[in-house]
């Protein structure tokens, strides 16, 4: 008897488990690497998306393997999305500009030495993302009024970072 009531409580609570992370909700929450990942490739879609992104996360929680796939996408002709990146001034992030120099979609800026985001931030198109790493998350939010929003903070904050050209230049 105990076991039939576990399955009817589960029945019961099953939609409500999973109804955090269906479309026709603005927010979606997910906390497994599958679930993360899933989002991010959807936004190979996107006409344009913004990025603020901590390569040595992304690194140590996706593997290198991720990293050079979406460094590929930059370069094939079929991708369409316009891309504006700012990354953290790290080993691994310099490492990921080196494999997308020459892309016609993808063009990269990084934050000032000083400032170190261990997140992501992702507005992409009425969509803005934001995942942290410890413990793995990403809250997805289907707005076109916070992502015009966020996406204006990136925009600002944008004109204050290092193009990829000059800080090869730097050195």
């Amino acid at each position: 008897h105990l076991r039939q009531q576990q399955v009817e409580n589960f029945r019961f609570m099953l939609p409500l488990i999973t109804s955090h992370k269906s479309h026709s909700s603005p927010i979606e929450f997910h906390d497994t690497l599958e679930g993360v990942l899933s989002v991010s490739h959807t936004f190979g879609r996107a006409k344009r998306a913004r990025y603020l992104t901590n390569y040595s996360s992304i690194k140590q929680t996706y593997g290198e393997a991720v990293m050079k796939k979406w460094a590929a996408s930059a370069h094939d002709p079929r991708q369409k999305t316009r891309v504006q990146q700012i990354i953290v001034d790290e080993p691994d992030g310099k490492m990921f500009a080196s494999w997308i120099k020459g892309s016609k979609t993808w063009k990269l800026r990084y934050l000032p030495q000083e400032i170190h985001f261990t997140i992501n931030f992702d507005v992409v198109d009425d969509t803005v993302a934001i995942t942290s790493f410890e413990p793995l998350s990403m809250v997805v939010i289907h707005s076109k009024e916070v992502a015009q929003t966020l996406g204006h903070l990136f925009d600002q904050t944008w004109d204050r970072c290092t193009p990829n050209a000059q800080k090869k230049k730097q050195g």
